[in-house]
């Protein structure tokens, strides 16, 4: 899976992408420096319970709020 300009996605944040469509869709929608600022994020993230609760995060906009 990638973002912008071929930015490999992490396996478990694309993932927890698919089942959430709001972030999905707002994921989509953001630059290229967003997305990597976003994916930069994942890296510190150890469970899929947290991956999950990150994208929901982003999929309400809390990230860059």
């Amino acid at each position: 899976m990638e973002a912008k300009n071929g930015l490999e996605l992490p396996l478990g944040f694309g993932l927890a992408l698919k089942q959430n469509p709001g972030a999905d869709t707002l994921f989509s929608s953001m630059s290229a420096a967003q997305q990597r600022a976003v994916i930069h994020g994942t890296h510190y993230i150890h469970s899929d319970e947290d991956m999950r609760a990150y994208v929901a995060r982003l999929g309400q906009q809390e990230l860059y709020h």
